[in-house]
């Protein structure tokens, strides 16, 4: 009887561990099958309550690496569209990074969806449609844009079609289905430059987007005062017209304060298929986190109904025309916690989240607005070169470190070189600065594709190098990147300069100058704290420069800078650009991983350290050293230091954290980037159980700030591609190719599965 009992146990056991194999081989097939079904969809839905017809679609999308290895394509509700494509960045392995898509979609009924799906095409589709500029004027005969300036006792005007008729054009886009045409003349001539009674500091820049199938066409007008020989304040009144022989008024505001370096634009919509505005377009947030291109924003982080239409009525009542603020805070240097400040401002999270049309327009009026800050400079000197190699000229580029390896621009007294000297205008209220700086362009771009945005985007990461001086308080080595800020302007600055590496288009001088400024500054902070594991910048010369001229002991605690003054560090502000190091580790900036896995420490340790609160990362301002300037070697001593010091302000950070304060949140922002480091869960499940997970943030200022960690899991593919086009014309194609693949993984998932489950069931019997 024994022998028997001991069999029947060891049978048990067997059955026992086979149920523990069937179970985790059912966790992993359904951990796969969760990863596989996340499909590239885009919903687009009518709510305007008229339908759409023939509805012009332009959208900019960032592909996950390996997806796309040739071209996209697209699909809505199953059928093939007509669509033409546009690469402008690839990853390392050739597959596409961000393109732009163009279609027609058909028709819907109101208030309708219909899916879009992105598919590779088997091989590379051929184009061989150009555009002309006598077809558009053949279509619009009377079409002309003029901007009419009156001041300084005079009448100043230019025309887009003399423009074009002197050659001051090129086509960025060429297809079957939108052509766009760039008129602006960066040439040394400077030919269609203009001003009133002197110096000719405008440069008009007119960009035409012609819809060649439904005879539609959109143009932005914008006017730069930003050519770096001529800056100059104006007052002016502005009148933009269009026709030729009896021409009407679209636009007119008189008084205008055209501060050097700023930049204004209106978009104008002409022909007989205008595009309804009431469009949701949910560009699929869980996607668009798995590029790594965007911040793992939860879905669901969606303000209610009520919420939006409060929202965009407070919104309608904004000033939006040149010059106007719109929803930013002019003076950047405000004080205190603001929607536009953040890893992105919030109401473009609630666009990106939600795709809900009123907040698209929200976020591409007020990145229009952003022009009236002082960030836009163009180089003019024909004996200058934009890169460091020495081989592009500058002419009509951003302002280029390479040009002017020791500017200071502007310098402590706000002298500009090159400012002509004439009395500046009073000053309003647009003021610039690094700790305070938004990111108006960079999801503006990737959303839309307007290179408007990619172009302002350039300007202000070119801005953010000569920006800083040279030497230990800046750059560094001359002709180098470096950033010398507050800690939250290292943060913001440097999220600028890489969105402008990552987004300017391959091959393209730009490309090359924005990486090489951000390798600069990478160096320059591994080399003040003796960073060595894992670099690449060892023998990078502003490393060297660093090491030699700025090194010092960085905090055994890692706060990032030493101030021997104050003797205090802001953890919110270290917050911001651990969260900013993150957002590139993830962008695939690999440079920044030797700083961060030291710098992570900051945080991370503190979940661990004993006899200490890790509440206390809530701080506002708090000190790290003594007076000697000897650093705070634990966490146990910095809690003793600041309980003697400022006992109070201790108090107000654990309150932090039962309060759903501001300076916990972004702890908590933070701590989602670092979960793949040791204690990185346990910080990340402690901030967001205080905050998270206790309160409703979708309608909330720091709905921008929740962001969750990402898997780092590959996903898989749909291998099921499609031939492209013999011709660009190519008639609609009927196909079901995402939706079968996604379909059939179901059926094989589900199938697995129950054949586990029935296993299961024999086992116990």
């Amino acid at each position: 009887m024994q022998r028997l009992h001991t069999m029947d146990g060891s049978y048990f056991m067997l059955k026992l561990l086979l149920t523990v194999l069937i179970l985790a081989i059912v966790l992993r097939t359904t951990m796969v099958y969760c990863q596989e079904v996340i499909a590239n969809t885009v919903t687009i839905r009518d709510m305007s309550g008229n339908g759409l017809n023939s509805y012009p679609l332009q959208i900019g999308r960032v592909f996950m690496k390996g997806e796309i290895k040739t071209a996209p394509g697209i699909s809505f509700n199953g059928t093939v569209l007509n669509s033409q494509y546009q690469t402008t960045v690839r990853y390392d392995d050739g597959s596409v990074r961000f393109a732009i898509v163009s279609a027609i979609l058909p028709s819907m009924s109101a208030y309708s969806s219909g899916l879009l799906t992105f598919f590779p095409y088997s091989s590379m589709p051929t184009n061989d449609v150009s555009c002309n500029v006598n077809d558009i004027f053949k279509q619009f005969p009377d079409l002309d844009i003029k901007i009419i300036l009156k001041g300084n006792g005079t009448i100043s005007s230019v025309s887009a079609k003399d423009m074009i008729n002197k050659g001051y054009y090129q086509w960025i886009t060429q297809g079957s289905i939108r052509c766009e045409l760039l008129v602006v003349d960066h040439s040394v001539t400077r030919g269609a430059d203009f001003g009133l009674n002197g110096p000719k500091s405008f440069r008009p820049i007119f960009s035409f987007n012609y819809w060649r199938t439904i005879g539609t066409i959109q143009i932005r007008a914008t006017l730069e005062n930003s050519n770096m020989d001529t800056l100059q304040d104006v007052n002016y009144n502005v009148t933009i017209t269009q026709g030729i022989n009896n021409p009407t008024t679209l636009y007119s505001k008189d008084d205008i304060n055209h501060i050097f370096g700023t930049r204004w634009t209106r978009v104008f919509l002409f022909g007989t298929a205008i595009p309804e505005p009431k469009v949701n377009i949910d560009y699929n947030m869980t996607y668009l986190a798995m590029t790594n291109m965007f911040p793992n924003y939860p879905a669901d982080n969606i303000m209610k109904e009520k919420d939006i239409v409060n929202y965009y009525n407070s919104w309608l009542k904004k000033p939006k025309g040149i010059r106007d603020a719109g929803s930013w805070t002019p003076y950047m240097p405000t004080t205190g916690m603001r929607e536009d400040i953040g890893p992105m401002p919030s109401w473009k999270t609630s666009w990106l989240v939600s795709g809900d049309w009123r907040f698209r327009e929200i976020s591409l009026v007020n990145a229009d607005l952003a022009g009236s800050w002082s960030c836009h400079f163009r180089e003019t000197d024909k004996n200058l070169f934009f890169d460091r190699e020495k081989n592009v000229s500058v002419v009509g580029k951003p302002i280029s470190l390479n040009a002017h390896p020791s500017v200071w621009f502007p310098d402590n007294n706000n002298k500009y070189p090159g400012q002509l000297n004439v009395p500046r205008l009073p000053a309003d209220s647009w003021s610039f600065d690094g700790a305070h700086q938004p990111d108006p362009f960079s999801v503006a771009y990737m959303l839309t594709g307007d290179y408007y945005y990619l172009e302002s985007l350039q300007l202000w990461a070119a801005l953010g190098v000569t920006r800083f001086n040279r030497g230990q308080y800046g750059r560094g080595k001359d002709g180098y990147g470096g950033i010398t800020d507050q800690i939250r302007g290292n943060a913001w600055t440097l999220r600028t300069r890489a969105y402008a590496a990552i987004l300017s288009t391959d091959n393209t001088p730009e490309k090359l100058y924005f990486n090489q400024v951000l390798e600069d500054a990478i160096a320059y902070w591994e080399g003040q704290r003796n960073v060595t594991e894992g670099t690449k910048f060892l023998n990078h010369p502003n490393r060297i420069w660093a090491q030699q001229n700025t090194a010092f002991e960085w905090s055994p605690l890692r706060f990032f800078g030493r101030d021997t003054n104050s003797k205090q560090a802001s953890i919110w502000q270290e917050n911001f650009l651990l969260m900013t190091f993150g957002m590139l580790r993830d962008m695939g900036f690999t440079i920044v991983e030797p700083l961060l896995k030291e710098y992570q420490k900051l945080l991370t340790s503190q979940m661990i350290a004993p006899e200490y609160d890790p509440r206390y990362m809530a701080y506002y301002w708090s000190y790290v050293m003594h007076q000697n300037n000897s650093w705070f070697k634990t966490w146990k001593e910095f809690k003793e230091q600041n309980d003697a010091i400022q006992y109070q302000r201790s108090l107000d950070a654990v309150s932090q954290f039962n309060s759903n304060g501001f300076y916990a949140i972004c702890s908590a922002t933070a701590a989602s980037f670092l979960t793949v480091y040791p204690n990185g869960p346990e910080l990340w499940n402690f901030t967001k159980s205080a905050t998270f997970d206790k309160f409703d943030y979708s309608a909330s200022g720091y709905r921008n700030f929740k962001i969750y960690p990402k898997s780092f899991i590959s996903p898989v593919f749909p291998r099921t591609s499609i031939p492209p086009p013999t011709h660009s014309n190519h008639t609609s194609l009927t196909s079901d190719a995402g939706n079968s693949f996604i379909r059939s993984v179901k059926f094989v998932n589900v199938f697995i599965i129950s054949v586990m489950l029935v296993m299961m069931v024999i086992c116990f019997m």
